[in-house]
């Protein structure tokens, strides 16, 4: 899926996994909430301001994040919450310091109050 356009390619094609002590339904919670970012990432998301509400599966969201990384720039941008099967799967598209999409996937363990979460970016700085 090319939303951008036949021409458009991305800088970076990022895929990054993480794991938590948490079930899908409750890492979702924390995606769909952006005050929770804050807390839950503390060392990367600086700031958030819930721009647009959405509608009540999540959809249609929008927050301006502020960010940082192990580099010394800090990056500020729009993410909209465009595609969403909770509790496994949304799509976002961002636009600010950088353009891009991504898909977040989660999955549980087997154990069922464990879960791993596939981040697959595409961004064009």
């Amino acid at each position: 899926m090319n939303i951008f356009g036949e021409h458009w390619k991305p800088d970076f094609d990022l895929t990054t996994f993480y794991e938590f002590d948490a079930k899908p339904e409750e890492l979702m919670g924390i995606v769909k909430t952006p005050e929770r970012l804050l807390d839950s990432s503390y060392s990367v998301y600086l700031n958030t301001e819930l721009i647009d509400q959405g509608a009540s599966d999540g959809s249609g969201t929008m927050v301006r994040i502020q960010a940082k990384g192990w580099l010394p720039h800090t990056f500020v941008f729009l993410v909209r919450i465009v595609e969403i099967d909770q509790p496994r799967s949304l799509t976002v598209l961002t636009q600010g310091d950088f353009e891009g999409i991504a898909k977040l996937s989660i999955e549980s363990s087997d154990d069922d109050n464990h879960c791993v979460a596939k981040l697959h970016w595409l961004v064009m700085i």
